[in-house]
This record gives C-alpha cells, sequence and structure tokens, in this order.
C-alpha cells in the first residue's frame, strides 16, 4: 500500500478536455473516424484511439466514436532534444478510454499520469498522479470505468479518485494486466496474483472530516485535523476492519500500510522525523523508531514491519526486533523505495537486493 497519494482535482482537468471535445459536423453526418491521414491504434466497436503525426516530431493523440463522431483530444506526444513526452499505452473498454501520459527529461522520469474518459461524458474525464512519476507499461479498463495499471515497478488500482498500490516487484516481474469482473489480474514473477477493482471502506469508513483515505484488504489509513485552530495539527490515522476498534492515531505524516502492520512519521523534540511502525492488531509499536535525515527521505514498510531507509548512501533495514542491517550500498540519490512482500525484495529506482529475513 503506498504512502498517501498527492491527486490531481478531476474537475480542473475536465475543463481542458472540454475545450478539446467535439461533436459530428453541422451536416448531421458522424465525423470519420478514423479521419483522412489518421491511424488506428486501438479499436472496439464503441470507440477508437487514433493517431495523427504532426511537424516537429509531434504526435497528436485523440479518441473518436465511430458512431457518433464525438471526439477527444487525449494528448501530443513529442521528442525532444532533452525532454520527451509520451503519450500511451492505451485501453478501451465499451465507450471508456484509459491511457497513460509520461514526461522524461535526458531520459530520466520527470511526471506520469494515468487517464480515463467515457466518449459520452468527456466532461467526466479523471486523472491521478502516478507514483514516483514511472511511465506506465500496461493498463486495463471495463465498460464501467474501472481501471488498473502496471508501472516498471507497482500494480495499481484507479478506485474511485484514488490510486492505490495493489503490488510492488523489481522491473520486469509484474506482466499481463488484465481485468476479470470485478478484479484486477496480473502475474509476479509468473505467480498469479488478483486484486479487487473496488474495495469498500465498510466498517473502517472514515470519520466526518477525514481526508485522503487509503483502503487496504486489512485496514484503512486516512488524514485528519485534529486539536483546536490555533493549535491544529495534521495527523495519520489507522482502522483495522472487524475489529471494531476505529480509528487511531499512529503518525504525523506519510502513511503507509502493509497488511494489518501500518507505519508514518512522528517529528521529536528537536524537529527531526522518525519512521514508526505499528502493529494494527495490538496497536502496540514494532521495534524502535528509525531517524531519517530529512522528512522527504524515502523509505519502506515491509508486511513484518520491517522499516527500510536511506542513509549515507546506503539501504538500511531496522528488522522488528530493532536490528539492522545493510541491503545495499549503491543508493545515494534514491528517489523511491518498495518492498516485494511476496519475493522479500527491495526494490529502489537504481535495482533490488534481498531483504533479510525478520
Amino acid at each position: 500500500m503506498p504512502a498517501l497519494p498527492r491527486l490531481l482535482p478531476a474537475v480542473l482537468i475536465a475543463a481542458v478536455v472540454c475545450v478539446s471535445a467535439t461533436t459530428a459536423p453541422a451536416s448531421g453526418k458522424p465525423r470519420p473516424c478514423p479521419a483522412a491521414g489518421e491511424r488506428v491504434v486501438v479499436r472496439s466497436d464503441d470507440a477508437v484511439v487514433v493517431r495523427h503525426r504532426a511537424k516537429h516530431r509531434r504526435t497528436t493523440f485523440a479518441g473518436c466514436s465511430p458512431t457518433t463522431g464525438r471526439r477527444v483530444e487525449l494528448g501530443t506526444a513529442q521528442a525532444g532534444r532533452r525532454r520527451d513526452a509520451v503519450v500511451g499505452p492505451f485501453a478501451i473498454g465499451g465507450t471508456v478510454v484509459a491511457w497513460g501520459t509520461s514526461t522524461a527529461v535526458e531520459s530520466r522520469p520527470e511526471t506520469a499520469d494515468l487517464h480515463v474518459v467515457d466518449l459520452r461524458r468527456p466532461r467526466r474525464l479523471r486523472e491521478a498522479i502516478v507514483p514516483h512519476d514511472l511511465p506506465i507499461r500496461e493498463v486495463a479498463v471495463d465498460a464501467l470505468g474501472r481501471v488498473a495499471a502496471l508501472t516498471e515497478v507497482e500494480a495499481v488500482v484507479l478506485d474511485g479518485d484514488m490510486l492505490r498500490r495493489v503490488d510492488a516487484g523489481a522491473r520486469g516481474t509484474l506482466t499481463g494486466l488484465a481485468l476479470d469482473g470485478d478484479d484486477a489480474t496480473w502475474s509476479h514473477a509468473g505467480q498469479p496474483q488478483r486484486a479487487p477493482l473496488t474495495l469498500p471502506f465498510g466498517d473502517c469508513t472514515p470519520e466526518e472530516g477525514a481526508f485522503q483515505p487509503i483502503a487496504g484488504p486489512q485496514a484503512v489509513l486516512a488524514q485528519r485535523t485534529s486539536g483546536l485552530a490555533d493549535t491544529s495539527r495534521i495527523e495519520i490515522v489507522a482502522c483495522l476492519r472487524g475489529s471494531g476498534g476505529g480509528f487511531f492515531a499512529i503518525g504525523e505524516e506519510r502513511g503507509e500500510l502493509a497488511g494489518t502492520v501500518a507505519a508514518a512519521l512522528r517529528r521529536d523534540a528537536s524537529g527531526g522525523y522518525s519512521v514508526n511502525a505499528v502493529d494494527l492488531t495490538t496497536r502496540a509499536a514494532i521495534g524502535a523508531p528509525v531517524p531519517l535525515g530529512h522528512e522527504y527521505d524515502p523509505w519502506a514498510l515491509a508486511r513484518d514491519g520491517t522499516i527500510v531507509v536511506e542513509r549515507a548512501g546506503r539501504l538500511i533495514a531496522q528488522l522488528p526486533d530493532g536490528r539492522e542491517t545493510e541491503v545495499a550500498g549503491n543508493a545515494a540519490g534514491t528517489r523511491f523505495i518498495l518492498v516485494d512482500d511476496l519475493l522479500r525484495t527491495v526494490v529502489w529506482d537504481r535495482g533490488s537486493a534481498a531483504l533479510p529475513a525478520g
């Protein structure tokens, strides 16, 4: 489960798409789909994605309806000297189109986003920022607008307007994305995986005023404001499904969830930050707080409560019993850290390594 993600307001994106959405010509005849000079990228009976090459190494993409002629611009790809913009891959489910976009500067990822639009209602476009700005490699969507995607190292589901991570693995281990009824399916190093496309909060529905909730199969995280107006602060709260205990505070920033274990940052008396893991079944701390050099330094949580941080260019794992061990030594400038609990592996932007047993 990812740290609580950033999201772009769908209403702002919809305004952009609304400007570039077109209907059939005044003659009443549907506009050709594809039109002259366009090539088909992917198509179904209800929707077509087309591309058109323009000047200056640019390629424009659009989604269009073969029956009504309605058309929605999906983006422009361009290969530059330093900065590249990529549009795709694409998937179609009924009249719904899902696709990824990304930019890179000198081959270094800069931005990545996931988009979903129904050609019948283009104003209702949804968009989410992809974790770690890694380009989408595979995407799948159904006629209800439910979406799943794979990046190089993560499997994600767009559940409503929240992007929910359902798996993580080293490059090349996550493949074969598909939708099967109400689930997303994929392969993790050859082992079949499955996750629901929607995950209701159930008895862990966030209280009024909570925001950025993240639903996991066994628990839910959210943020809330506590204290009076002049002393209020944001805190991370967690709820274990089926426990009847409701939400309780686990930290102040950047909550993360792994099964029945959660972790978040806490600020100490000196103003520094540490990562604190909690067993949600007992509400007891796991191990000792793990100090961070800076509040935005990357870290990751394993299902057994192991915490992995970058420290002085090395990846350090603190096991549940408090012991520390070096995982890798080539981690200076690491942008993200993930834990593959299936293969007991630590994944970061430069590689992967085995995670010692707790």
